[in-house]
């Protein structure tokens, strides 16, 4: 009996100590020890239980703060105006707004707009923070818009590595804000794509060997140089009929049967072809090092099945000497692009089969070297 009634004492003891503290005092001890999805929590459960009152502003405000540390500014403000209209000191919510102030950093700066414009009339304080920082998001989207350009030049130079590398850069800057025109740019940079006909490691200078070069026999002719001549020649013939292959492999596909018949068609074999986008991708190694231009001139002409002679004139990659020195000895590799159609220049038939003349124009190409890129110009 006296047991008994010895628990029944203890019994409003424990739960004076251990559960009569409310959920704000709760909050505030979860807040110290860094628990902050536990004390919001609990500052919700305070103000579920009491909406009005001095410490209802004061969960109002706490919940400001804990959101803004979880970088959070859009509810964070949200909450500093609930805090400021339960009656919490407007020197406190002042602070808590120049504490939010910097980068307006946000997964979706479209909705941390919407909430600027929400409290930028609830006093002088919210005004000025959120005219500020409407004023940068207004900036990154300017810069962001700017990009979009940019790649839409880079898209009519054919240049969609960096079209594509400066959509990201855009959609990167104002995350949740839609930018005018970026997906059918987008679709026009997946769609103008070239297809690339070949990639090959070369290891000449230039694409085509120069067949300008003759060797007679006479004063001065040594054996060696010309073998090294045939060799070049028939290592050129081998790579030009890789690429042809290639080519006329996106062309007709790999069916024997429908290669077979359109073997008497020319016209007709190369119709899917004709207006296309192709690509030769390929490394080269350095040239001579031209020291009057202080950089490296890696024009020339390239020759691919069915297209002859694409002549390609780049601007100078401008190296430093010393540096064009160790890329020399390092065997530095150019990287060379080239973009064309093809087209056909005239049909005709010649003892009842039609016979193709294709032509080639070239779009765009670019050479790069230790990450200095140049590109070809149709106004050269």
């Amino acid at each position: 009996m006296i047991r008994t009634r010895y628990l029944a004492g203890l019994i409003p003891v424990f739960f004076f100590f251990c559960g009569c503290s409310d959920d704000f005092d709760l909050a505030a001890r979860h807040a110290k020890g860094g628990a902050h999805k536990m004390a919001l929590a609990s500052y919700e459960a305070y103000l579920a239980k009491h909406p009005t009152g001095t410490k209802a502003a004061a969960a109002h405000y706490e919940i400001g703060v804990l959101l803004s540390r979880d970088n959070k500014k859009g509810a964070a403000l949200l909450s500093f105006k609930k805090a400021l209209e339960a009656g919490h000191p407007a020197d406190k919510v002042r602070s808590a707004l120049h504490n939010l102030l910097g980068d307006i950093a946000s997964p979706n700066l479209e909705a941390t707009r919407a909430v600027l414009n929400q409290v930028r009339g609830v006093n002088e304080d919210f005004t000025e923070y959120a005219e500020v920082q409407l004023l940068r998001i207004k900036n990154l989207e300017i810069t962001a818009l700017s990009l979009v350009s940019a790649a839409r030049e880079n898209l009519n130079r054919m240049q969609f590595d960096q079209a594509r590398e400066n959509l990201g850069k855009a959609r990167t800057l104002v995350p949740g804000i839609s930018l005018p025109g970026i997906g059918e740019l987008q679709k026009e940079i997946s769609a103008g794509e070239p297809a690339y006909a070949h990639e090959q490691n070369l290891k000449g200078v230039s694409y085509v060997f120069n067949r300008t070069r003759t060797f007679a026999r006479g004063p001065g002719f040594k054996v060696a140089e010309y073998d090294n001549y045939k060799k070049l020649e028939r290592e050129d013939a081998d790579r030009r009929k890789e690429l042809h292959d290639a080519i006329q492999n996106k062309a007709l596909g790999n069916n024997d049967l429908e290669r077979k018949q359109n073997e008497a068609t020319p016209g007709r074999r190369y119709q899917d072809l004709l207006n296309r986008k192709f690509a030769l991708k390929f490394t080269a190694t350095l040239p001579e090092y031209e020291l009057n231009r202080r950089g490296y001139e890696i024009s020339g002409r390239y020759e691919a099945k069915p297209c002859y002679f694409l002549e390609l004139k780049l601007p100078v990659i401008e190296i430093e000497e010393t540096r064009a020195a160790t890329l020399l000895s390092a065997k530095t590799p150019v990287q060379v692009e080239i973009v064309f159609n093809v087209f056909s220049q005239n049909i005709s038939r010649n003892l009842g089969k039609e016979v193709l003349a294709i032509g080639c124009e070239i779009i765009s190409a670019r050479a790069s070297l230790d990450g200095t890129t140049v590109y070809f110009s149709k106004k050269q």
